[in-house]
């Protein structure tokens, strides 16, 4: 059955506030029980109980940080369109020249003029992960198909489930980004740098990422490959980007409000883009093989230590 836009607006406004209720409820409620389901969660998919309250391992300290840490920046550095006002707040003017091409953002949907967008563009919900939709000169998807899909997006209340508490604090809204490809005319590389504590500790780099042969290596600031990965093990070694140094020093920069940030960026050729901050990586239930690493990147919040230390 199809909705009438009002009946839309009504849906999405009662899930706007209900969300705010349903956080109270089921934290408070999640506390209670110690955190038990997400422990329980927790266990099923790395094989270990996690301490939440004295965070050893890298993924439970991303469940420590979902949990307890209530940083007022986390919601706007988790938008991904107020994080754009944020990048140049922090970087100055230059900070613009980092930022990808906006084309439109929306309230609602059907507010968005498809007629006057490039053939190809990248739809986004701004409150959550998982939420995009690459549009290309071949798409068969209609206008209202891309309006539908927009709508489930936002009637997500994303983060609830897995108390990513940042996510449920975001203005839900659509934004259209220009899509950035490679010479080739595919999606371009995915260069994520993990900063703890002021320092960039490792870099993951995903080949592939909306294909079927995703992968990713890890290297350390010197570009050298780490003995580690996380979920898609690569044998995939490219060189390092040219601008290297200043992705590094601008995702300190970046980054510093927080003890952890992982700042992603694009290159496309001797150009740089800032494609997001994320706080809760894999939402804190990452995989790393070897195992023995999960624990070992946990030990990189301590301030003296570097990546080389553990390995």
């Amino acid at each position: 059955m199809k909705l009438s836009n009002c009946t839309r607006h009504l849906i999405l406004k009662i899930i706007n506030k209900m969300t705010v209720i349903v956080w109270v409820v089921k934290y408070s409620i999640a506390r209670t029980t110690k955190f038990y389901f997400l422990k329980k969660r927790f266990k099923r998919k790395l094989g270990y109980w996690p301490n939440v309250h004295k965070p050893q391992t890298f993924n439970e300290r991303t469940q420590h940080k979902k949990l307890f840490d209530r940083n007022p920046l986390l919601p706007i550095v988790s938008d991904k369109y107020k994080v754009r006002e944020y990048i140049i707040d922090t970087l100055g003017k230059e900070g613009e020249e980092y930022l990808i091409p906006l084309l439109a953002v929306a309230k609602y949907p059907e507010e968005i003029d498809f007629e006057h967008l490039p053939d190809e563009y990248i739809i986004k919900a701004n409150h959550g992960g998982g939420t995009n939709l690459i549009v290309r000169k071949d798409s068969h998807l209609s206008h209202e198909e891309i309006i539908k899909l927009c709508y489930k997006w936002l009637f997500r209340a994303y983060g609830l489930s897995s108390f990513q508490w940042a996510y449920t604090k975001i203005k839900k809204q659509i934004i259209v980004e220009e899509l950035l490809t490679s010479e080739s005319g595919g999606i371009p590389e995915d260069y994520k740098f993990h900063i703890i504590n002021g320092k960039c500790q490792f870099i993951q780099v995903d080949y592939e990422r909306h294909g079927q042969t995703h992968s990713r290596t890890h290297y350390d600031t010197n570009w050298k490959p780490l003995p580690f990965t996380t979920r898609h093990a690569s044998q995939i070694i490219t060189a390092a980007p040219t601008r290297l140094a200043e992705m590094i020093e601008r995702s300190i920069q970046l980054a510093k409000p927080f003890e952890y940030t992982r700042v992603d960026w694009y290159v496309i050729g001797n150009r740089i883009y800032l494609g997001e901050l994320t706080q809760y990586p894999g939402n804190g239930t990452m995989p790393f093989l070897p195992v023995s690493y999960d624990k070992k990147s946990g030990q990189l919040w301590e301030n003296s230590l570097n990546v080389h230390d553990v390995i």
